[in-house]
């Protein structure tokens, strides 16, 4: 949508060092999606901690969908920047309904 209309241009990559201070100033924000496993923890490097977290402070967007949450399970502020950690999935075995 953003390419058709001219609003914005998407960059999808799995390269978390886009995550890091310098890196993240080119965007407007940034959408953490099904982060579960790969790394384990998203954020595991304390460089990367400290510049997303300014990047936030300072303004840049962030939208989490399916796993953020596990993105970065002992990581303080990250939880509370999302209001929510921890996640589960049913068994194979189960069913809804």
């Amino acid at each position: 949508m953003g390419g058709r209309t001219g609003a914005y241009e998407a960059v999808i990559s799995h390269d978390t060092s886009l995550l890091a201070a310098g890196k993240l100033k080119q965007f407007d924000a940034v959408y953490l999606n099904n982060t579960a496993g790969i790394p384990v923890d998203v954020f595991s490097e304390p460089e990367l901690r400290e510049g997303f977290a300014a990047y936030i402070r300072d303004g840049g967007g962030l939208v989490a969908n399916h796993a953020t949450s596990v993105a970065s399970p002992k990581w303080a502020e990250f939880i509370e920047m999302l209001g929510a950690t921890g996640a589960a999935h049913r068994t194979a075995e189960e069913r809804s309904g």
